[in-house]
Protein backbone atom coordinates (compact mmCIF):
# COMPACT_ATOMS: atom_id res chain seq x y z
CA UNK A 1 0.00 0.00 0.00
CA UNK A 2 1.78 3.65 -1.51
CA UNK A 3 1.83 6.41 0.68
CA UNK A 4 -0.66 8.99 -0.54
CA UNK A 5 -1.07 12.86 -0.21
CA UNK A 6 -4.77 13.95 -0.03
CA UNK A 7 -6.35 17.02 1.47
CA UNK A 8 -10.10 17.32 2.20
CA UNK A 9 -12.17 18.98 4.57
CA UNK A 10 -13.93 17.53 7.19
CA UNK A 11 -16.84 18.65 9.72
CA UNK A 12 -16.42 17.54 13.03
CA UNK A 13 -20.00 19.51 13.94
CA UNK A 14 -23.23 17.82 15.18
CA UNK A 15 -25.87 19.83 17.48
CA UNK A 16 -29.71 19.91 17.70
CA UNK A 17 -31.74 22.58 18.10
CA UNK A 18 -34.08 23.33 20.87
CA UNK A 19 -35.34 25.72 23.95
CA UNK A 20 -33.76 29.30 22.20
CA UNK A 21 -34.54 30.05 18.77
CA UNK A 22 -31.92 32.95 18.29
CA UNK A 23 -29.58 30.67 19.50
CA UNK A 24 -26.49 29.99 17.24
CA UNK A 25 -24.34 27.00 16.03
CA UNK A 26 -20.64 26.35 17.09
CA UNK A 27 -18.52 23.05 16.50
CA UNK A 28 -15.44 21.86 19.31
CA UNK A 29 -12.69 23.99 18.94
CA UNK A 30 -9.51 22.31 17.14
CA UNK A 31 -7.71 25.26 16.43
CA UNK A 32 -4.37 24.22 16.92
CA UNK A 33 -4.56 21.51 13.87
CA UNK A 34 -4.77 22.36 10.24
CA UNK A 35 -8.21 21.60 8.28
CA UNK A 36 -6.31 19.56 5.58
CA UNK A 37 -6.52 15.80 5.86
CA UNK A 38 -3.10 14.25 5.58
CA UNK A 39 -2.17 10.34 4.88
CA UNK A 40 0.62 8.79 6.18
CA UNK A 41 2.07 4.98 6.12
CA UNK A 42 4.41 4.25 9.29
CA UNK A 43 5.09 1.26 11.90
CA UNK A 44 4.02 2.03 15.43
CA UNK A 45 7.05 2.03 18.30
CA UNK A 46 4.98 3.26 21.01
CA UNK A 47 1.55 3.71 22.41
CA UNK A 48 1.04 5.83 25.14
CA UNK A 49 -2.77 4.81 26.12
CA UNK A 50 -3.72 7.69 28.96
CA UNK A 51 -4.80 10.97 29.66
CA UNK A 52 -5.08 13.66 28.32
CA UNK A 53 -5.31 11.79 25.20
CA UNK A 54 -4.16 8.44 23.57
CA UNK A 55 -0.98 9.18 21.77
CA UNK A 56 1.54 6.79 19.53
CA UNK A 57 4.16 7.27 18.26
CA UNK A 58 4.82 5.91 14.58
CA UNK A 59 7.97 5.99 11.92
CA UNK A 60 7.18 7.01 8.89
CA UNK A 61 9.91 6.72 5.82
CA UNK A 62 10.41 9.71 3.92
CA UNK A 63 10.66 9.66 -0.28
CA UNK A 64 14.08 10.22 0.38
CA UNK A 65 14.78 7.03 2.23
CA UNK A 66 15.05 9.30 5.55
CA UNK A 67 12.74 8.42 8.77
CA UNK A 68 10.34 10.11 10.85
CA UNK A 69 9.16 9.89 13.88
CA UNK A 70 5.54 11.23 13.77
CA UNK A 71 3.12 11.59 17.54
CA UNK A 72 -0.29 10.75 16.46
CA UNK A 73 -2.94 12.11 18.90
CA UNK A 74 -6.34 10.39 19.68
CA UNK A 75 -9.24 10.62 22.09
CA UNK A 76 -9.48 10.58 26.10
CA UNK A 77 -9.32 6.11 26.64
CA UNK A 78 -13.03 6.21 27.58
CA UNK A 79 -14.45 7.75 24.52
CA UNK A 80 -12.07 5.13 22.47
CA UNK A 81 -13.04 2.35 24.39
CA UNK A 82 -16.47 2.88 24.34
CA UNK A 83 -16.13 3.50 20.60
CA UNK A 84 -15.15 -0.07 20.60
CA UNK A 85 -11.25 0.10 19.81
CA UNK A 86 -9.32 -1.25 22.27
CA UNK A 87 -5.27 -0.62 23.06
CA UNK A 88 -3.83 -4.02 21.09
CA UNK A 89 -5.26 -2.95 18.17
CA UNK A 90 -2.07 -0.24 17.71
CA UNK A 91 1.00 -2.50 19.32
CA UNK A 92 4.17 -1.60 18.61
CA UNK A 93 5.17 -3.55 15.14
CA UNK A 94 2.24 -2.65 13.71
CA UNK A 95 1.77 -0.84 10.08
CA UNK A 96 -0.52 1.31 9.88
CA UNK A 97 -1.82 3.73 6.98
CA UNK A 98 -3.76 6.91 9.39
CA UNK A 99 -5.33 10.17 7.83
CA UNK A 100 -5.48 13.47 10.27
CA UNK A 101 -4.81 16.97 10.54
CA UNK A 102 -1.56 17.87 11.41
CA UNK A 103 -0.61 20.71 14.16
CA UNK A 104 0.48 24.25 12.74
CA UNK A 105 2.70 24.86 15.33
CA UNK A 106 4.22 21.76 16.38
CA UNK A 107 6.01 19.38 13.85
CA UNK A 108 5.27 16.37 13.46
CA UNK A 109 2.14 15.83 15.73
CA UNK A 110 -0.96 14.77 13.87
CA UNK A 111 -4.64 14.47 15.55
CA UNK A 112 -6.22 11.53 13.96
CA UNK A 113 -9.28 10.44 12.34
CA UNK A 114 -9.01 7.43 10.42
CA UNK A 115 -6.39 4.08 10.76
CA UNK A 116 -6.44 1.13 8.51
CA UNK A 117 -5.10 -2.12 10.08
CA UNK A 118 -2.69 -4.42 7.74
CA UNK A 119 -5.87 -6.67 7.64
CA UNK A 120 -7.81 -4.34 5.74
CA UNK A 121 -10.29 -3.27 8.73
CA UNK A 122 -10.63 0.72 9.27
CA UNK A 123 -11.02 2.41 12.77
CA UNK A 124 -12.92 5.47 12.89
CA UNK A 125 -11.07 7.62 15.66
CA UNK A 126 -13.43 10.44 17.00
CA UNK A 127 -17.50 10.58 15.85
CA UNK A 128 -18.54 12.15 12.87
CA UNK A 129 -16.12 10.58 10.44
CA UNK A 130 -17.02 9.05 7.39
CA UNK A 131 -14.64 5.82 6.50
CA UNK A 132 -11.84 6.28 3.79
CA UNK A 133 -10.79 3.09 2.89
CA UNK A 134 -12.78 0.05 4.22
CA UNK A 135 -15.90 -1.63 4.80
CA UNK A 136 -15.00 -3.04 7.36
CA UNK A 137 -15.30 -0.68 10.06
CA UNK A 138 -14.38 -0.46 13.98
CA UNK A 139 -15.72 3.08 16.34
CA UNK A 140 -18.86 4.08 14.15
CA UNK A 141 -21.16 6.39 15.46
CA UNK A 142 -23.66 3.61 16.57
CA UNK A 143 -26.11 4.77 19.51
CA UNK A 144 -25.09 2.62 22.28
CA UNK A 145 -28.28 3.13 24.24
CA UNK A 146 -29.21 0.40 26.84
CA UNK A 147 -31.34 2.50 29.12
CA UNK A 148 -31.13 1.88 32.72
CA UNK A 149 -34.56 1.35 33.41
CA UNK A 150 -33.94 0.49 37.44
CA UNK A 151 -33.46 4.09 37.49
CA UNK A 152 -35.79 5.92 36.04
CA UNK A 153 -37.92 6.94 39.15
CA UNK A 154 -34.55 8.93 39.81
CA UNK A 155 -35.20 11.75 37.90
CA UNK A 156 -32.25 14.14 37.63
CA UNK A 157 -30.63 11.78 40.47
CA UNK A 158 -28.02 9.23 38.69
CA UNK A 159 -25.62 8.77 36.49
CA UNK A 160 -25.63 10.16 32.82
CA UNK A 161 -23.74 9.43 30.08
CA UNK A 162 -23.33 10.93 26.54
CA UNK A 163 -25.94 8.54 23.93
CA UNK A 164 -23.61 9.39 20.81
CA UNK A 165 -20.44 10.17 21.73
CA UNK A 166 -19.28 12.98 19.15
CA UNK A 167 -17.51 16.11 19.34
CA UNK A 168 -19.06 18.43 21.68
CA UNK A 169 -20.17 21.99 20.26
CA UNK A 170 -18.43 24.42 21.90
CA UNK A 171 -16.24 27.25 21.24
CA UNK A 172 -15.97 28.56 17.33
CA UNK A 173 -17.98 30.24 15.08
CA UNK A 174 -19.58 32.45 17.30
CA UNK A 175 -21.07 35.79 16.91
CA UNK A 176 -17.89 37.73 18.48
CA UNK A 177 -18.22 41.41 19.32
CA UNK A 178 -15.09 41.66 17.94
CA UNK A 179 -11.82 40.00 17.30
CA UNK A 180 -11.61 37.79 20.73
CA UNK A 181 -8.87 38.40 23.01
CA UNK A 182 -6.59 35.34 23.56
CA UNK A 183 -5.69 34.58 27.10
CA UNK A 184 -1.87 35.52 26.28
CA UNK A 185 1.39 34.49 28.12
CA UNK A 186 -1.10 32.76 30.88
CA UNK A 187 -2.58 30.68 28.27
CA UNK A 188 0.49 29.78 26.36
CA UNK A 189 2.05 28.36 29.37
CA UNK A 190 -0.76 26.19 30.77
CA UNK A 191 -1.52 24.70 26.66
CA UNK A 192 2.49 23.30 26.93
CA UNK A 193 1.97 22.31 30.64
CA UNK A 194 1.63 19.24 30.59
CA UNK A 195 0.95 19.87 34.72
CA UNK A 196 -1.27 22.19 34.39
CA UNK A 197 -3.32 20.78 31.73
CA UNK A 198 -4.22 17.74 34.28
CA UNK A 199 -5.82 20.63 36.56
CA UNK A 200 -9.27 21.03 36.13
CA UNK A 201 -10.68 23.86 33.70
CA UNK A 202 -13.82 25.89 34.92
CA UNK A 203 -16.85 27.09 33.66
CA UNK A 204 -18.02 26.94 30.88
CA UNK A 205 -16.00 24.81 29.40
CA UNK A 206 -15.72 22.26 31.90
CA UNK A 207 -19.01 20.72 30.53
CA UNK A 208 -17.94 20.28 27.24
CA UNK A 209 -17.02 16.82 28.16
CA UNK A 210 -17.88 12.95 27.40
CA UNK A 211 -17.18 11.55 30.58
CA UNK A 212 -20.44 10.58 32.49
CA UNK A 213 -21.83 12.97 35.23
CA UNK A 214 -23.92 12.21 38.63
CA UNK A 215 -26.23 14.49 39.99
CA UNK A 216 -26.67 13.98 43.96
CA UNK A 217 -29.59 15.18 45.78
CA UNK A 218 -28.29 17.07 48.78
CA UNK A 219 -31.21 18.91 50.06
CA UNK A 220 -30.84 22.64 49.98
CA UNK A 221 -28.18 22.27 47.03
CA UNK A 222 -27.56 19.42 44.20
CA UNK A 223 -23.82 17.97 43.52
CA UNK A 224 -22.53 17.35 40.37
CA UNK A 225 -20.20 14.76 39.95
CA UNK A 226 -17.55 13.70 37.39
CA UNK A 227 -14.40 14.10 35.40
CA UNK A 228 -13.72 16.98 32.80
CA UNK A 229 -10.45 17.68 31.11
CA UNK A 230 -8.52 15.42 32.69
CA UNK A 231 -9.42 16.21 36.40
CA UNK A 232 -12.09 15.24 38.58
CA UNK A 233 -15.43 17.55 38.70
CA UNK A 234 -17.10 18.63 41.79
CA UNK A 235 -20.06 21.48 41.12
CA UNK A 236 -22.47 22.37 44.18
CA UNK A 237 -26.12 23.81 42.42
CA UNK A 238 -27.52 25.87 44.97
CA UNK A 239 -31.00 25.19 45.51
CA UNK A 240 -33.54 28.40 46.31
CA UNK A 241 -33.28 27.19 49.71
CA UNK A 242 -29.86 28.25 50.27
CA UNK A 243 -30.15 31.76 49.24
CA UNK A 244 -29.87 33.53 52.51
CA UNK A 245 -25.91 31.18 52.73
CA UNK A 246 -24.38 32.27 49.75
CA UNK A 247 -23.36 35.98 50.51
CA UNK A 248 -20.34 34.41 52.41
CA UNK A 249 -19.34 32.15 49.72
CA UNK A 250 -16.04 32.43 47.65
CA UNK A 251 -16.26 32.00 44.07
CA UNK A 252 -13.84 29.79 42.69
CA UNK A 253 -13.24 28.50 38.84
CA UNK A 254 -16.75 26.68 38.83
CA UNK A 255 -18.76 30.24 39.88
CA UNK A 256 -21.52 30.21 41.95
CA UNK A 257 -24.09 28.13 40.94
CA UNK A 258 -28.01 28.96 41.45
CA UNK A 259 -30.99 26.10 40.38
CA UNK A 260 -34.49 25.92 40.31
CA UNK A 261 -37.30 24.03 38.95
CA UNK A 262 -38.99 25.57 36.55
CA UNK A 263 -41.24 22.43 35.82
CA UNK A 264 -41.22 19.25 36.77
CA UNK A 265 -39.10 17.72 33.79
CA UNK A 266 -37.42 20.62 33.78
CA UNK A 267 -34.09 22.23 35.76
CA UNK A 268 -32.43 25.66 35.22
CA UNK A 269 -29.04 26.54 36.33
CA UNK A 270 -27.96 30.04 36.16
CA UNK A 271 -23.82 30.53 36.86
CA UNK A 272 -22.36 33.65 37.84
CA UNK A 273 -19.14 35.18 39.52
CA UNK A 274 -16.52 32.65 37.81
CA UNK A 275 -13.10 33.04 38.60
CA UNK A 276 -11.90 31.60 35.83
CA UNK A 277 -10.31 33.55 33.07
CA UNK A 278 -10.97 31.35 30.04
CA UNK A 279 -14.02 31.57 27.98
CA UNK A 280 -12.96 28.40 25.55
CA UNK A 281 -9.52 27.25 26.78
CA UNK A 282 -8.75 24.98 23.91
CA UNK A 283 -8.23 28.85 22.24
CA UNK A 284 -7.33 31.18 25.21
CA UNK A 285 -10.59 33.07 24.73
CA UNK A 286 -10.67 35.39 27.58
CA UNK A 287 -14.14 35.47 30.06
CA UNK A 288 -15.31 38.37 31.13
CA UNK A 289 -16.05 38.58 35.14
CA UNK A 290 -19.53 39.59 34.17
CA UNK A 291 -19.89 36.41 31.89
CA UNK A 292 -23.68 34.95 33.54
CA UNK A 293 -24.17 31.12 31.64
CA UNK A 294 -27.52 29.17 32.31
CA UNK A 295 -27.95 25.80 31.62
CA UNK A 296 -31.35 24.03 30.58
CA UNK A 297 -31.71 20.24 31.40
CA UNK A 298 -34.62 18.77 30.11
CA UNK A 299 -35.72 14.86 31.43
CA UNK A 300 -37.43 13.48 28.83
CA UNK A 301 -41.19 12.54 29.26
CA UNK A 302 -39.96 8.86 30.01
CA UNK A 303 -37.41 10.45 32.10
CA UNK A 304 -35.09 7.90 30.25
CA UNK A 305 -32.76 10.95 28.26
CA UNK A 306 -31.84 14.28 29.46
CA UNK A 307 -31.21 17.36 26.95
CA UNK A 308 -28.58 19.75 28.01
CA UNK A 309 -28.50 23.65 26.62
CA UNK A 310 -25.84 26.12 27.70
CA UNK A 311 -26.31 29.89 26.93
CA UNK A 312 -23.52 32.08 28.05
CA UNK A 313 -24.29 36.09 27.99
CA UNK A 314 -21.18 37.98 28.39
CA UNK A 315 -21.46 41.48 26.58
CA UNK A 316 -17.53 42.18 26.37
CA UNK A 317 -17.49 39.05 24.02
CA UNK A 318 -21.11 38.69 22.26
CA UNK A 319 -24.08 41.59 21.41
CA UNK A 320 -26.32 38.86 22.47
CA UNK A 321 -26.48 35.39 24.64
CA UNK A 322 -25.85 32.87 22.70
CA UNK A 323 -25.78 29.08 22.67
CA UNK A 324 -22.46 27.20 23.00
CA UNK A 325 -23.18 23.77 24.11
CA UNK A 326 -26.30 21.46 23.12
CA UNK A 327 -26.46 18.08 23.49
CA UNK A 328 -28.38 15.00 25.21
CA UNK A 329 -27.47 12.57 28.07
CA UNK A 330 -28.93 9.13 28.69
CA UNK A 331 -29.04 6.77 31.39
CA UNK A 332 -26.78 4.00 30.01
CA UNK A 333 -26.17 1.98 33.78
CA UNK A 334 -22.64 3.28 33.65
CA UNK A 335 -20.20 4.05 36.91
CA UNK A 336 -18.87 7.40 36.94
CA UNK A 337 -15.03 7.35 35.35
CA UNK A 338 -11.88 8.18 37.20
CA UNK A 339 -9.29 8.13 34.70
CA UNK A 340 -6.08 8.04 37.31
CA UNK A 341 -3.39 8.98 34.58
CA UNK A 342 -2.80 12.92 32.84
CA UNK A 343 0.91 12.59 31.17
CA UNK A 344 2.33 13.78 28.65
Amino acid sequence: MEALLRVLRISLYAAWAFLLPTAVQAHHSFGLYADELVELQGVVVDVSWRNPHVRFTMEVEESDGSKTLWTLEAGASYVLNRRGISEDLFAPGKTLFVAGRSHTREAGLMLLSNVLLETGQEILMTGGVEPRWSRDIVGSDSNQIRQDSASLESGLFRIWSRALLRPITYGEDLPYKNTPLTGGPQWIERLNSYAQRCEPTGMPGVMATPYPFEFVDKGDSIELFGFSNNAPLKRTIYLPAAEASLSGITADRMGISRGTWQTENLFVIRTTRIDWPYFDDTTGTKLSEDAVVTEYLRLSEDRSGLDYLMQVEDSNLFDQPVRVIDTHWAALGESLVYPTECTN
